[in-house]
């Protein structure tokens, strides 16, 4: 597994900058020079945790997030590695402790901020969000997969947004995953191995 400042830092060090350098228009809108995605800040909704869906073996954990302002839910996958995490952070019973807790003082000490998390984009059956960031990285933007940064996001209570169009095609993706999950458990031989001597 890469470590989060390993997937942040080397992403926005290594990389070209511009990739990643976030446009603001005078209409106040967001738009990647190198994605065909534009989001006017009037879009944004702010989503915050609601539940999570573990599921079974057949299908990825899922998220539910819930509107602030208005009744408005969006399913987005995780990995189980993050699931794990989300829950140890969010069980108020013990004594607070997450992973990322390095990671958040490594940011601390070279001035470097997360803004926002926009989830922006479903594409195939993944999910993505935008990170905008403040500090030595002010302007700039890094997109990743939803499902490998909402633990380290949720710890450093960086605040999530999305918009109403990315809501309703994550629950059309989140329903074909089920379907997937139904077909692949009514009929299990599909995912046997048939090979003897293949693991």
């Amino acid at each position: 597994m890469i470590s989060d400042f390993n997937v942040l830092f080397e992403s926005l060090v290594n990389l070209d900058p511009e990739e990643f350098k976030t446009k603001k228009n005078n209409e106040g809108s967001i738009k990647n020079k190198k994605e065909n995605i534009k989001i006017e800040d009037n879009e944004l909704i702010q989503i915050v945790p609601y539940g999570l869906s573990i599921g079974n073996e057949m299908g990825p954990p899922v998220m539910i997030f819930k509107a602030l302002d208005r009744d408005l839910t969006i399913p987005l996958m995780i990995n189980a590695l993050e699931a794990g995490v989300t829950l140890a952070q969010s069980n108020k019973s013990t004594v607070p402790s997450s992973p990322h807790k390095g990671t958040k003082q490594i940011f601390e000490a070279i001035g470097l901020k997360i803004l926002k998390c926009i989830v922006i984009e479903v594409r195939g059956s993944s999910q993505y969000v935008r990170l905008v960031f403040d500090g030595i990285y002010a302007n700039k933007s890094l997109k990743l997969k939803a499902s490998d940064i909402l633990s380290l996001c949720l710890h450093l209570e960086v605040p999530i947004y999305t918009t109403k169009e990315v809501a309703v095609r994550s629950r059309v993706l989140i329903a074909e995953v089920d379907e997937q999950k139904k077909q692949l458990l009514s009929n299990p031989t599909i995912v046997q191995n048939k090979h003897l001597y293949m693991n």
